[in-house]
């Protein structure tokens, strides 16, 4: 009985340990993480583009998971998508402001908006690797997410997966959440809105990211 007691308090010991204990988070992405109203097109909301609320958007879905492990944990995110569309261009110094908020967990949910044709034109790998230097503190405590497409684009994804790897960050697939189901596409009209995700497809981004924040630990 003791040795059975004994394996059980292990036991929950380990679960306790695999909540996540960061307290500064930081999120960079495109329309999918926060798109301002644009009536010309349909959209109205102040959040991640085709969420039928804020709170039904992967930023905000994941913000409830960190306050139910930490509830004073803070959750900063921008819509860098001017970083994708101009990468070649674009002066990191513009993020300043979160980078010396010192984020011991940095998510980079971007790669939509980049064009698979002028990778190598514009060394989007070499950018996206200033990217992930520029903005992560020098702290080996501090994590790094490299969140790939939601839209399949391979080239993309490819550079985004080896620049994980030599910058000691994590890769999170997302391209297999690309389905009917997961995508907004009867509730708008705008084919660029309704490409994005539905409220299923944004659940769905949050728990594959939220799964790779909890191994971090």
């Amino acid at each position: 009985f003791s040795s059975l007691f004994l394996c059980l308090c292990i036991l929950s010991s380990c679960k306790k340990e695999a909540k996540t204990t960061f307290q500064n988070v930081l999120i960079l992405g495109n329309s999918i993480t926060k798109s301002p109203p644009a009536p010309e097109i349909g959209w109205y909301g102040d959040w991640g583009m085709a969420a039928s609320a804020p709170e039904k958007d992967f930023v905000h879905l994941l913000i409830g998971k960190f306050n139910k492990e930490n509830p004073s944990v803070k959750v900063n995110y921008k819509n860098i998508s001017d970083f994708e569309g101009g990468y070649w261009q674009y002066n990191l110094s513009n993020l300043d402001s979160l980078k010396n908020l010192k984020p011991d967990l940095i998510i980079l949910r971007i790669g939509e908006n980049v064009n698979a044709g002028t990778l190598e034109e514009h060394q989007f790998k070499k950018f996206y690797t200033a990217l992930i230097h520029y903005i992560r503190p020098d702290s080996i405590d501090t994590k790094t997410l490299c969140v790939a497409n939601f839209w399949k684009n391979e080239p993309v994804e490819n550079v985004i997966k080896s620049c994980s790897l030599e910058t000691n960050s994590e890769y999170v697939e997302l391209s297999s959440l690309e389905r009917i189901e997961n995508v907004a596409w009867d509730e708008y009209t705008n084919a660029g809105v309704r490409a994005h995700p539905s409220d299923k497809g944004m659940a769905a981004i949050a728990n594959i990211i939220w799964a790779k924040i909890i191994k971090l630990q």
